[in-house]
């Protein structure tokens, strides 16, 4: 599990366009580096994991979701992560991002 709390503000992707282009092992936001980690997980093996916000907002698993897709989304179409990483991040056996408000 990796749990969290930035704001409902922080779980944007506006801003990150340099991100998107760079892939995961050069990002410079926050979203980028939580999906950087995520890139890592998945090529440790695919192992589960929980992507907790503790943020009090509305739906806040979603906002993780959306952002964690958001750049798995915009490194597969850039040829810099294997497809089966978005796979992985759509698999909830094995990343799950739960509403914990």
């Amino acid at each position: 599990m990796a749990s969290f709390t930035i704001t409902e503000k922080g779980y944007g992707v506006s801003g990150a366009e340099e991100d998107f282009k760079n892939g995961p092992d050069r990002v410079q936001t926050y979203m980028g580096q939580v999906a950087g980690l995520l890139y890592r997980r998945f090529l440790a093996g695919r192992k589960p994991i929980a992507m907790v916000s503790m943020d009090n907002c509305s739906h806040n698993g979603d906002k993780v979701r959306a952002a964690a897709m958001a750049y798995a989304e915009a490194w597969v179409k850039a040829g810099l992560v294997p497809q089966g990483f978005l796979d992985y991040l759509k698999d909830e056996s094995k990343v799950s991002f739960p509403w914990s408000m």
